[in-house]
């Protein structure tokens, strides 16, 4: 095999997912004691070729990963196909690349996350979580936006984001979704009275799902370890070291791949759902707060 063949260029824009498998195959390269040059020969070809592999700067077939893993003695068979599917999503389209157009690229890795990813830890102060609003609740947001958008534009965003929530629903191992959402973003009744009810009866009735859980953060716990502001754990519990956190600005998402920073994220979220009400007290407070509207 030469090197065009092992190492194809990826799709053009997001680069997380080519990062997390570079990352995971250098450790288990590191892991096997082998050097870039000997990992470099099972896929014949130059070790510059390997190292831009494992820097997230160039992509690499699931056949080629397999290959890796083989050499490198990775029996772990979640662990393979994690890696195997995230090569694969470097070179598939999907279907959020239709939209790049009007997308920020922060926001399409998101998404693209979510599609190989088993779970998402979020916590949200000011917004419901996008994954759980409603197109009216949603259509609101966008409106209020600086930028301000076109009439066609917000049409796209909200079939992206309708897109983007089936990932809780699909048959195929549908994504875990656990949120802490603080007191203030339920009180916040985002597009009028009428469209915060339907959010909160939507909220309620997703937090249903097996998949789904939902706390909230009420105003009387105070201080809190959360006080720096919302952010979306993006979970591969196969891999942790996988683990990235999303964080959403004005001008677009960055990312924490550091897996030290990772994981202070990770302690935060469980302090954060410890000192939060219970799942089942929740949704009552929940219930409560739409029948004061």
């Amino acid at each position: 095999m030469n090197d065009e063949e092992s190492v194809m260029p990826a799709l053009p824009g997001p680069s997380v997912r080519r990062r997390q498998l570079g990352n995971a195959l250098r450790r288990f390269r590191e892991e096997a004691n082998l050097t870039a040059e000997d990992a470099a020969r099972v896929l014949d070809c130059h070790a510059s070729k390997l190292s831009r592999i494992e820097n997230g700067q160039s992509g690499v077939r699931a056949r080629d990963v397999r290959d890796l893993l083989d050499r490198y003695r990775v029996d772990d068979p979640a662990a393979r196909v994690t890696l195997e599917a995230l090569a694969r999503s470097s070179y598939q389209r999907g279907w959020w690349h239709d939209y790049s157009d009007v997308l920020d690229p922060g926001y399409i890795d998101l998404i693209a996350l979510e599609a190989t990813a088993s779970d998402v830890r979020n916590y949200q102060t000011l917004l419901v979580p996008g994954l759980l609003q409603t197109e009216s609740y949603l259509r609101a947001v966008i409106g209020a936006h600086p930028g301000g958008y076109q009439e066609e534009e917000i049409r796209q965003r909200l079939d992206v984001r309708a897109a983007r929530q089936q990932a809780l629903t699909r048959e195929s191992a549908p994504l875990r979704l656990w949120t802490v959402v603080h007191e203030a973003a339920l009180r916040h009744a985002v597009g009028g009275v009428p469209a915060m009810r339907e959010q909160l009866a939507h909220l309620r009735e997703l937090a249903r799902l097996p998949n789904v859980t939902v706390q909230v953060l009420p105003f009387d716990v105070g201080a809190h370890p959360g006080l720096d502001g919302p952010f979306a754990l993006i979970g591969f519990p196969d891999l942790r070291d996988l683990d990235v956190v999303y964080l959403e600005s004005l001008t677009g998402g960055r990312y924490v791949e550091a897996p030290e920073q990772v994981r202070q994220y990770a302690h935060v979220f469980d302090r954060l759902r410890a000192i939060a009400a219970s799942p089942k007290r929740s949704l009552a407070f929940i219930d409560r707060l739409r029948d004061d509207l």
